[in-house]
């Protein structure tokens, strides 16, 4: 009679695995904001969708809007996804803790988050962008929309941003008390995914 030998499970290791190093920008000035990165955020359930830090206002004016971006970027220094946060207001010398999201999934690893656009408009006396009316914004389907739909619902976008295989799409508009930004994410095909920030003051 052959006796069986069943097989032992190694046992559980204590030791969690080690966070992937990220290469962050050293504190930096643009436009008049001070940035300083501090690591990557993370969602309740422990998942990296962004990075944090404090951004302080260093121009002598009030803002009405403050939009930073992030390019984040993999080993072979391929731009995979943009990190975006944006602030509805900063005060003189008034700091901001922010979260930049990546306006594409973490489904990719990636080495490095270095700077980007820093956009600002003064709380009063500029007009910037192209004017466009947010209400048109409704009108546009995830999955059926396009960018063509896109840019003849709300003119020409300020930014037109590529990501991996995907496209951003930026409008910034402001005069006196209003300001608008929208931000639409659309696939390979020009198909829209989702609109990833949606911002109106004085509308």
């Amino acid at each position: 009679m052959l006796g069986g030998c069943s097989a032992t499970a190694p046992p559980a290791s204590n030791v969690r695995p080690r966070e992937p190093r990220v290469n962050t920008p050293a504190p930096y000035t643009d436009n008049g904001i001070s940035v300083t990165v501090n690591g990557l955020w993370k969602d309740g359930y422990g998942r990296v969708i962004g990075i944090d830090g404090i951004a302080t206002n260093v121009s002598g004016e009030d803002l009405q809007l403050c939009q930073i971006t992030f390019d984040v970027i993999d080993q072979s220094r391929v731009k995979v996804s943009t990190a975006l946060a944006v602030s509805n207001g900063l005060k003189a010398a008034q700091s901001w803790r922010f979260q930049a999201s990546f306006t594409t999934p973490y489904a990719v690893n990636f080495s490095s988050i270095e700077s980007g656009a820093i956009t600002t408009i003064p709380a009063k006396g500029f007009t910037v962008g192209h004017k466009f009316n947010p209400a048109r914004i409704d009108d546009l389907s995830p999955g059926k929309s396009t960018v063509a739909d896109a840019k003849r619902l709300l003119g020409p976008p300020t930014s037109e941003s590529n990501i991996a295989d995907k496209v951003l799409l930026q409008w910034l508009y402001g005069e006196g008390a209003k300001s608008a930004h929208v931000a639409i994410l659309f696939n390979s095909n020009a198909v829209m995914l989702q609109i990833q920030n949606r911002t109106l003051v004085g509308f």
